[in-house]
């Protein structure tokens, strides 16, 4: 579910990427791939500058130690989809799936695009009835001014749409899922940690195009 309100092409409808011009690369979890991304920005519907990355391509050694470089355009990578590759969580939930998008950035999106639902933020240890609402997020153990989530979901029928880093997109997931989105294995710390972070609701802003 994207959020229709980041800056759009009225063209195509989608999401409008300023680039700054400048690159990096990232190895992916198990070093296995290396990310190529353009630096850039987003811009929200109240004029603030997100900063996020966008991919160009990956690159990975085959079996016989051949490096393969794969453009981003291409539909996979390693027989793996390339949309795995293409963002993290917050540029599934917030940038169409297209961006890498940090928690500073994801916080912008929030506060300048989304309502939160007060009073219903809770654990996952000791969950809430919330009512309808678009967007999880799974933040910081002790509340702020500033909500700089670590994950993010999107509402989707009865679950959530999520992912984690590169991994596959989840459909469906229970709530539960949504926030050990690490998938740490029930009663460990790692576990029992994630679900002492604090998640917050978000209603999506209302406009006159709605």
């Amino acid at each position: 579910m994207a959020d229709g309100m980041i800056e759009r092409d009225p063209a195509t409808g989608k999401i409008i990427f300023n680039s700054i011009g400048t690159f990096n690369a990232v190895k992916s979890p198990y070093q296995k791939y290396l990310m190529r991304y353009e630096n850039g920005t987003i811009r929200t519907d109240k004029q603030r500058d997100v900063f996020v990355e966008r991919l160009l391509s990956v690159e990975y050694n085959d079996k016989d130690g051949n490096l393969i470089v794969v453009e981003a355009s291409k539909t996979h990578v390693n027989g793996i989809p390339m949309s795995q590759c293409m963002s993290n969580c917050n540029g599934l939930t917030f940038g169409d799936g297209e961006f890498f998008i940090d928690g500073y950035g994801a916080g912008k999106i929030l506060a300048d695009e989304y309502t939160e639902l007060q009073g219903y933020e809770d654990k996952g240890n000791n969950p809430k009835d919330v009512p309808d609402h678009n967007v999880m997020s799974v933040g910081r153990s002790q509340p702020g001014d500033f909500w700089e989530p670590f994950h993010s979901a999107s509402k989707s029928g009865n679950g959530y749409r999520n992912k984690n880093d590169i991994n596959p997109i989840e459909e469906n997931a229970s709530r539960d899922e949504a926030t050990n989105y690490v998938r740490y294995e029930k009663g460990s710390e790692g576990f029992n940690q994630i679900m002492n972070y604090i998640r917050k609701y978000f209603k999506k802003n209302e406009t006159e195009n709605n």
